[in-house]
């Protein structure tokens, strides 16, 4: 098993394809549940109906994907959104910024 991270413009290229199917029955977990075909080139991946990632996609707030590639072909695996990243940005920098000087 391998991973993939789509970040910059290859996240601009991931298409949600009308594609939508309902899992096997046998599928632990998952009967009466679907997912959502995404395509990037000539590859795809699946993505479970409930993932927050449907709606982060909806509201172009996708900074990075990471998908697991197996033989099998890709699933999604997990994504980062702007808001986090901006978060972990802005908490970074108030931590670079605290010192010992900055505390006396």
């Amino acid at each position: 098993m391998a991973e993939r991270k789509l970040e910059g413009e290859d996240v601009l290229m991931i298409k949600k394809t009308n594609l939508v199917r309902n899992y096997k029955s046998e599928t632990v977990g998952f009967a009466g549940k679907k997912y959502r075909i995404y395509a990037f080139g000539d590859e795809a991946f699946t993505v479970h109906e409930d993932d927050d990632f449907n709606q982060d996609f909806e509201d172009g707030n996708i900074k990075s994907v990471l998908i697991t590639v197996t033989d099998e072909g890709w699933s999604l695996a997990n994504h980062l959104t702007w808001n986090r990243a901006i978060a972990q940005k802005k908490h970074q920098i108030v931590y670079d910024a605290i010192s010992v000087e900055t505390l006396r």
